[in-house]
């Protein structure tokens, strides 16, 4: 039967297992697995044994445009055994319910098998910009003289640098802490006159080896921490770094102003995978980002709803409605036919939060 709660230690088998090939795959989820985790864990169990689970957090993103409530799913795993009976997608479904339950607008999860997911209701949504660093540029970039590898200590400067991010998930103090300590983190920092002014975290358990998924503080102080990246990893040819997909007139002196001016490779990515979960949600906060929201009225239509305005009348169904929200890219193609047909418009869609690699589950 299905049970929402706290990972038992036959969930955190099944996940090892399934996802890893080895035990501790539970030490890189502290927001899910920890002693004092919000995160909970859906799974499916029968005859004393668990054959299939995936783990939701629920999360708050905070981005210019406007914020947004959204529910993360991962670590979703089946046994072997108990493939093809419907068990995913049963867990799957009561842990969109569940975040449903909680306010989330939509659920998002990321997935090898993608197909999977886009046969049951997902879609691609938000944006996210990804720069390819090879190593033949090393030499153009600050020597590190003041990068060192971060202590325990340092972890409340980290949070407070990561708060200074526009873009990003409220997640707290102790959660930061709890996540710069994961297996396969190498995190540095920048000590400047004042303390830490910059760091980067590279790798997270298994995944991200080379890859920069989260970083925060002045620019120059950045780049030196990335030329340590490449310094203490002489296997790495090309280094990923991940960023938000900023707007037009972003700050030309941050650190992804400053990889594009100088004519850094970078390729627009999605965020997610994702699928709406509360259209009541969609439908207040298109009304909020509507320069008219006297205007915009709503119904109700067998499957799809009827957004009206000044100008005529647009039919939308709940993947729409969350491409509208957070479309892939932030491509402003279905809005721009939206605001065509209806008179209305939506100068600050779409939202483009982002989350960075420590927040994954």
């Amino acid at each position: 039967m299905l049970e929402v709660g706290r990972a038992a230690p036959a969930v955190r088998e099944l996940m090892s297992e399934v996802l890893r090939g080895k035990p501790g795959f539970e030490h890189e989820y502290p927001t899910v697995f920890g002693d004092r985790a919000r995160g909970r864990v859906v799974s499916w169990n029968e005859d004393g044994r668990t054959d299939s689970a995936c783990a939701i957090l629920v999360r708050d993103l905070r981005c210019p445009e406007g914020s947004a409530r959204l529910g993360l799913i991962g670590s979703v795993a089946t046994a072997e055994a108990q493939r093809g009976r419907g068990l995913a997608t049963r867990v799957l479904e009561r842990a969109e319910s569940e975040l449903a339950a909680r306010g989330c607008l939509a659920s998002l999860l990321w997935a090898d098998d993608e197909a999977f997911y886009t046969a049951r209701g997902y879609t691609r949504v938000g944006a996210e910009e990804d720069f390819m660093l090879d190593r033949v540029l090393r030499p153009y970039l600050p020597t590190p003289r003041s990068v060192r590898p971060a202590r325990a200590t340092d972890a409340a400067a980290i949070h407070r640098l990561y708060r200074q991010h526009e873009r990003r998930a409220l997640r707290s103090r102790r959660e930061t802490a709890e996540l710069l300590a994961g297996p396969g983190m190498r995190v540095l920092v920048h000590g400047g006159p004042r303390g830490v002014d910059a760091y980067t975290c590279l790798g997270r358990g298994g995944d991200l080896s080379a890859v920069v998924h989260e970083w925060g503080g002045e620019t120059e102080a950045l780049l030196a921490c990335i030329a340590a990246n490449f310094d203490e990893r002489q296997s790495i040819e090309t280094l990923f770094v991940m960023a938000p997909l900023e707007t037009a007139d972003a700050d030309a002196r941050s650190l992804p102003g400053r990889l594009r001016e100088a004519g850094i490779p970078s390729a627009p990515g999605i965020l997610a995978l994702g699928r709406l979960l509360r259209p009541d949600l969609a439908l207040t906060a298109l009304r909020r980002a509507c320069e008219t929201p006297q205007s915009f009225g709503t119904t109700r239509h067998g499957e799809c709803w009827m957004l009206c305005g000044p100008a005529g009348t647009a039919a939308a169904s709940d993947a729409e409605l969350l491409t509208f929200l957070l479309a892939p890219r932030a491509d402003r193609t279905a809005l721009l036919q939206l605001e065509g047909r209806t008179g209305l418009a939506f100068p600050r869609l779409p939202l483009r939060p982002f989350l960075w690699g420590l927040d994954s589950i």
